[in-house]
């Protein structure tokens, strides 16, 4: 029976778990058995074959099994390489004033807000430049957290303080994301399993 949930949720989304996440999958399947309150596999994966678009059974499920761990400015190094390469730095770069980015799996909105906040760090006029961040994932339950940009001080741990005072509005325990950041991304659903995503999304064939 795993073998089968393996084989139609990598067809579907182009996940693939081995022998070695099968708890992980199982878990995600009798969180949504017990919710639809189904008693055994068989009938579950019908349901999810049935429905998985129609009653978008699918992301339900999807929502236990891409877990998205994450946190800005991770891999700092990745940044600064980013840094250098827009400021022309890097070797054979130049200032672009035209800039197209994606993060493709962007879970819950870290990744394309660390890189957001990378450009304008590397730019103080980047509010006259044509700046365009692409962020997409699978799970639309991550793309709404991301567009609401309510992070824990978990979501923070590598941030350096005065990025935290000049990017976000603390709130409580919580880091909101100012919308001068939020205006730079823009957040969509994409299954990248999907063969036709490039013509849906016209933006991503001219990215830097």
């Amino acid at each position: 029976q795993y073998l089968e949930f393996s084989s139609h949720i990598l067809s579907c989304t182009g996940l693939h778990f081995e022998s070695r996440n099968r708890s992980n999958l199982e878990r995600g399947l009798r969180k949504r058995m017990s919710v639809l309150r189904l008693d055994n596999f068989p009938d579950y994966l019908d349901f999810l074959k049935c429905h998985g678009e129609s009653r978008h059974e699918l992301q339900k499920l999807l929502q236990y099994l891409t877990v998205g761990e994450t946190h800005f400015f991770r891999y700092p190094s990745h940044f600064e390489a980013l840094r250098d390469h827009l400021t022309g730095t890097g070797a054979g770069a130049k200032p672009p004033e035209r800039i197209r980015i994606w993060s493709a799996g962007c879970s819950t909105g870290e990744e394309p807000y660390s890189i957001a906040i990378t450009i304008m760090e590397a730019f103080p006029d980047w509010r006259t430049r044509d700046i365009k961040i692409l962020a997409t994932d699978i799970n639309n339950q991550s793309i709404k957290r991301a567009r609401d940009g309510v992070y824990s001080a978990w979501s923070m741990r590598t941030t350096e303080p005065s990025f935290q005072e000049r990017y976000f509005d603390r709130v409580g325990q919580s880091f909101l994301i100012r919308d001068e950041v939020k205006q730079l991304v823009e957040f969509s659903h994409l299954n990248l399993s999907c063969d036709c995503y490039a013509e849906a999304y016209p933006d991503l064939k001219d990215l830097d």
